[in-house]
């Protein structure tokens, strides 16, 4: 391995479905939390902009930061969608802020700005437990992958009911 879980050669979508396989998000914390860190310069609140060329990265711009917030990845992302408002605080050491770039972790989405109709499509995921989830793969780089129950999926989808595995645009 390269040291951070990586794999060589390995393409964005493929990299975000391995980390959906293994990611556990935190609680998110609550709005009052969230205000008091805010009050206190511990946490800024901002709009998250996902980048498109590697949706893996996130970007919050924050008043009283000169730098953007990065988030890293999915699971730092906790569940935010692209321009989402958030509550985000830095990761590491406060003294070095600013020097390398703020790296940091989304503590709660204030509020919910993506309620646009998300087009992409489903098929199954076999690879997580429980067994026979489905994954939703959205057209638009910038939204993450989501694992959806089956419970939440068409009854005979992910059966499949022939001899390849069903795939459907939604």
């Amino acid at each position: 391995g390269n040291g951070n879980g990586g794999r060589r050669g390995e393409s964005d979508l493929e990299k975000m479905l391995r980390q959906l396989s293994v990611c556990e998000h935190a609680e998110h914390a609550g709005e009052e939390e969230c205000e008091r860190l805010v009050a206190a310069g511990e946490a800024w609140v901002g709009p998250l902009r996902v980048n498109a060329a590697n949706p893996q990265q996130a970007f919050v711009s924050c008043k009283g930061l000169a730098r953007d917030v990065m988030v890293q990845d999915l699971q730092l992302r906790n569940r935010a969608l692209h321009d989402d408002l958030v509550c985000v605080r830095l990761l590491g050491n406060p003294s070095s802020h600013g020097q390398e770039g703020n790296a940091g972790e989304v503590l709660r989405v204030m509020e919910e700005r993506h309620k646009t109709t998300v087009v992409g499509h489903l098929e199954p995921w076999r690879h997580a437990q429980p067994p026979h989830q489905a994954l939703f793969v959205p057209h638009d780089a910038r939204l993450s992958p989501l694992l959806v129950p089956a419970a939440s999926c068409p009854p005979s989808f992910l059966t499949g009911g022939g001899g390849g595995a069903p795939r459907g645009e939604v």
